[in-house]
């Protein structure tokens, strides 16, 4: 704004002019200066500062804490997807054991015959007995619940990736509300500034024509009133961006970073979606929102959970082959090892379970239902959240011109405000009504700028092209 880039920047130069007249002023200020350029570079190994949104992104992207555990989360998933697979593959295992019976088992053998016949104690076994082997269990036929297994833990993959993206997306346009946030404080003192060094100059002004005669005392008064109360505020803002400051280095949650101090001035983002047809955009959102990609995934693991409802009233089958090597002796020496192998076919068949197993098909139904119904009330809002920041973008846009165009009024009138008071056919009022009318249109612009940056960026998000 001319008002920020040629009056402002003016002033400094004359005030700097006036102070440094002599040789000695200009030697200093290279001492101050070459101390100043000393200790910058003996600071920039101390910490890290970050001058761009580019910068800030990368940082939080890496240091998310949201991150993170949406990170483990994949990782998660991708394990129980191993899990998941090794449920359809044959189970292995070997086994071992080696007894020592201090006291063999007997059993007892009552003998039937003519007059009294003692029973007799025969024992069984040996004193030592060793067996190992190995066995095997594939499962056959599970009524669809080991495939139904294995399609959940896969989507289950692709609903933790999406979640994943989510949180990287609301983390960036956090971050970005926050950076916008920063940049409008930073501006509006810059305003606020202005503002007071334009009310000290008409204060200065009117000192000068109170000793000349020309005006009243009650005009001085004026216009150091209009100059304090903008102290104030200027300090209100400085706590204000010192605050915003502290929230942003929090999130960006890197020890690293000491200072954001960005490099650029909070000016409208480019829209490119300008020209573009609002159901279009629609119809390609709709594609890409991962929300309704994450819901899809969701109602697919309902239905494969209804199917192992519907596979537990299903017969289930599977095979087992055993292969040991067993020794039974009285004499651990003599301990002969014999082989022996086994295989079989196990069918199980559910008869009746009290209504259990009707009851959850009934239940995964009603959660499919449900799911369905969610996935249609998302669509709808999504929709309308994509319309809404739509039109949002351009009015905003529209406010940002003609609050442009308010500000150049603004400084025009502020100037023959002040060329009329010098002159003597104006008071002291319209110039400070000037310099308030120029404050506040400077304002309005700024927020506009800010609400039509988060506006784009929430389009943005809306289509996924965060």
């Amino acid at each position: 704004m001319k008002i920020f880039g040629v009056t402002v920047e003016r002033k400094r130069r004359e005030r700097r002019s006036g102070e440094c007249r002599s040789g000695e002023c200009r030697s200093g200020a290279r001492g101050r200066g070459a101390l100043i350029a000393l200790l910058l570079v003996l600071s920039a190994g101390l910490q890290a500062q970050v001058k761009t949104l580019e910068e800030a992104e990368s940082i939080v992207l890496s240091n998310a804490l949201q991150i993170q555990i949406a990170e483990q989360g994949v990782e998660k998933a991708r394990i129980g997807f191993r899990e998941a697979v090794g449920t359809v593959l044959p189970t292995i295992s070997a086994y071992g054991q080696a007894t020592t019976n201090q006291e063999l088992p007997s059993i007892i053998i009552d003998f039937d015959g003519p007059g009294p016949q003692p029973a007799t104690a025969i024992p069984m076994g040996s004193k030592y007995s060793n067996t190992a082997g190995f066995s095997l269990s594939q499962p056959l036929f599970t009524g669809g619940a080991v495939l139904a297994g294995f399609r959940i833990a896969r989507e289950s993959v692709e609903m933790s990736r999406i979640n994943e993206q989510m949180t990287r997306d609301n983390t960036i346009m956090t971050l970005r509300t926050l950076w916008y946030q920063l940049l409008l404080t930073r501006s509006l003192i810059e305003a606020t500034e202005w503002g007071l060094e334009s009310a000290t100059a008409n204060f200065e002004l009117a000192q000068k024509k109170f000793n000349a005669g020309t005006a009243s005392q009650f005009e001085v008064l004026q216009a150091q009133v209009n100059m304090e109360q903008l102290k104030p505020t200027l300090i209100q803002l400085r706590n204000q961006l010192r605050s915003v400051k502290t929230n942003l280095l929090a999130y960006i949650n890197d020890p690293a970073v000491r200072e954001i101090e960005p490099s650029g001035k909070l000016t409208p983002e480019e829209d490119p979606f300008v020209g573009l047809d609002l159901e279009g955009l629609v119809a390609k959102a709709l594609r890409q929102r991962p929300e309704l990609q994450l819901l899809e995934s969701q109602r697919s693991i309902l239905e494969q959970q209804r199917n192992i409802a519907y596979g537990q009233v299903l017969p289930m089958l599977s095979f087992s082959a055993d292969i040991r090597h067993q020794g039974q002796d009285d004499v651990k020496d003599d301990l002969n090892y014999l082989r022996s192998r086994s295989s079989s076919l196990n069918l199980s068949v559910p008869i009746f379970s009290g209504g259990r197993k009707v009851a959850a098909i009934q239940s995964a139904r009603v959660a499919l239902k449900e799911a369905e119904l969610q996935y249609e009330q998302t669509l709808t809002y999504l929709r309308t959240e994509l319309e809404s920041n739509y039109y949002k973008v351009d009015e905003s846009r529209q406010s940002i011109e003609a609050n442009a165009a308010l500000v150049e009024q603004a400084e025009e009138a502020l100037r023959m405000a002040k060329l009329s008071y010098e002159s003597g056919a104006s008071t002291q009022l319209e110039i400070q009504n000037a310099q308030s009318a120029v404050l506040q249109a400077t304002g309005a612009y700024l927020s506009s700028v800010f609400q039509y940056n988060l506006a784009l960026n929430n389009l943005k998000k809306s289509l996924n092209q965060l």
